[in-house]
């Protein structure tokens, strides 16, 4: 399973991730204890086509994203209550060159200092491949897609 988890986190990350850049599972589960306590208010959606993560219009919505909170981020994906949590440095750390075909569907970041989350949720639907970009927090929920 470990081994699976890497696989996921490494497509999802720019930094390269081992095993000991794991949070172990104690404070895993203390981290997900504290952010479950956090509200997922407010809230913005934007639904894009997958193949638009990697234009220079999302580069630039994650650059906004960083300016608006430029916390480490917390990787979060369906591994993680087994395996542990990865920090990266921001929300510039995503590798938006990610794989449709990735083991997981949905994954997400939330800020170290819990103020706000972005999650992923890509899926096929009428033969076309779509990627939901989920904002919550005092910071990313009021960025826009259309700038």
């Amino acid at each position: 399973m470990i081994r699976d988890h890497l696989e996921e986190v490494n497509s999802f990350s720019l930094k390269k991730i081992g095993e000991l850049d794991l949070i172990d599972l104690r404070q895993t589960d203390e981290i997900m204890n504290k952010f479950s306590k956090v509200p997922d208010f407010p809230f913005y959606q934007v639904k894009l086509f997958f193949e638009e993560k990697t234009s220079e219009k999302f580069s630039n919505f994650l650059q906004i994203l960083y300016r608006a909170n430029s916390s480490n981020v917390y990787l979060w994906s369906k591994f993680c209550r087994d395996c542990g949590i990865c920090l990266l440095d921001s929300v510039l750390d995503i590798n938006t060159q990610f794989s449709f075909e990735c083991s997981d569907d949905i994954f997400s970041l939330t800020t170290a200092d819990m103020q706000d989350k972005i999650l992923f949720d890509f899926y096929e639907k009428s033969e076309r491949r779509l990627l939901d970009v989920e904002l919550f927090g005092t910071n990313w929920s009021k960025i826009r897609w259309e700038f």
